[in-house]
């Protein structure tokens, strides 16, 4: 004697013979064309910093995205006095060395700018004006 309702795989047949809805086509986001790296400095354009500009470590790290040991050479140190922590001693870099250090890790200047972009000139701006 055959059942007289479908069985589930049938029941499920049957109902999938609806169209699926397919999702849209997800389109990727536009990517600005990748600059060469250029590792020959005698190439690279003259920075636009002042060449006595000095900067602190914690800033030159942030700004230009930077190691300890990518760091160039500490020119001085600064005391600075800090609330509810006391006086701290402010490490000095020459910001047109960092720069040049950024530019060594990145491939020049225009590679490390196209990678960061408006965000690391903003940064820049506000620190030298």
């Amino acid at each position: 004697m055959a059942p007289t309702t479908p069985t589930k795989t049938v029941a499920r047949k049957a109902s999938s013979s609806s169209p699926k809805k397919k999702s849209p086509i997800k389109s990727s986001p536009t990517k600005t064309a990748a600059i060469a790296r250029q590792d020959d400095e005698s190439k690279w354009r003259k920075s636009r910093l002042n060449p006595e500009q000095k900067i602190g470590k914690t800033d030159a790290k942030d700004c230009y995205r930077i190691t300890d040991n990518e760091l160039p050479q500490c020119v001085g140190t600064q005391t600075v006095t800090i609330p509810n922590t006391g006086v701290v001693l402010k490490h000095l870099y020459r910001e047109i060395e960092v720069e040049r250090a950024a530019w060594r890790k990145h491939g020049g200047p225009e590679a490390f700018e196209a990678m960061y972009g408006t965000q690391h000139s903003f940064r820049l701006r506000k620190l030298i004006f």
